[in-house]
């Protein structure tokens, strides 16, 4: 019988969001989550792009300026670093 569950979330769920975060900042976003998330709705994507909204908002609004070629770089940027780490 299962007494209880854990979901973890980790930085490079973050930083898939907005990949051009650093890994500090990625985890300040967690921080944040895990200190002011709503238990009622918990955390979930949409709840990760709002928090990284309010903690690096001036780093969110960069990466939603990018032009598609722009993001596609900083995606296959992340991807490389998460590949080889």
């Amino acid at each position: 019988m299962t007494e209880s569950i854990s979901i973890t979330w980790h930085i490079d769920d973050v930083r898939c969001m907005c990949p051009i975060l650093t890994k500090d900042e990625a985890s300040e976003v967690l921080v944040y989550l895990d200190r002011r998330h709503d238990a009622g709705i918990g955390i979930n994507w949409d709840v990760i792009d709002m928090a990284i909204q309010s903690v690096c908002e001036e780093k969110y609004n960069l990466f939603e300026s990018l032009s598609p070629s722009e993001r596609e770089k900083a995606e296959k940027e992340f991807e490389n670093e998460y590949i080889s780490s």
